[in-house]
């Protein structure tokens, strides 16, 4: 039987951050929304602490850019819109507080779904449009933290 050797297996989400990570200060989003709030939240639950200061902080994760929109990009055979793409879009880069060093160089995160959109169900279309951006918001964030992570193990 084959065993996974090095890293241990963690299932999506809950491995630990590397310790150079430890005190974060995100720049550019307010943790307490939307995407801001995502990605404080995946932040601390793999191990990191979220501080309100630079100061205070090891390395700052500097958001910039950020675009959440829609866009129709199918239309029926009477002019009504039959789907939309939900987007999540911006830049984003980590530098030590104490030297400076960028630790991550600026990388982008462009993400979207197809949301198929119907006139009749309104109400539900609205809901459906709320949990895909949800979705877009926490996969981002995931990809941001895959990111740090990996630049850790390869600079080892």
């Amino acid at each position: 039987m084959v065993g996974c050797a090095g890293e241990s297996f963690h299932l999506r989400g809950t491995s630990v951050m590397p310790k150079s990570y430890n005190v974060i200060y995100l720049q550019g989003v307010d943790p307490s929304l939307d995407f801001g709030r995502i990605l404080s939240d995946a932040l601390q639950r793999s191990g990191s602490r979220v501080v309100a200061q630079r100061k205070d902080a090891d390395v700052v994760l500097n958001i910039r850019g950020l675009s959440e929109s829609k866009r129709v990009v199918g239309y029926g055979s009477n002019r009504e819109v039959k789907e939309y793409l939900i987007y999540i879009r911006f830049k984003y880069s980590v530098q030590s507080v104490t030297t400076g060093d960028i630790l991550l160089s600026s990388s982008e995160v462009n993400m979207d779904k197809i949301q198929a959109y119907d006139s009749t169900f309104v109400l539900g279309k609205v809901e459906e449009e709320g949990l895909l951006r949800e979705r877009l918001r926490e996969d981002a964030a995931r990809q941001i933290l895959l990111r740090m992570r990996s630049a850790v193990q390869t600079k080892k």
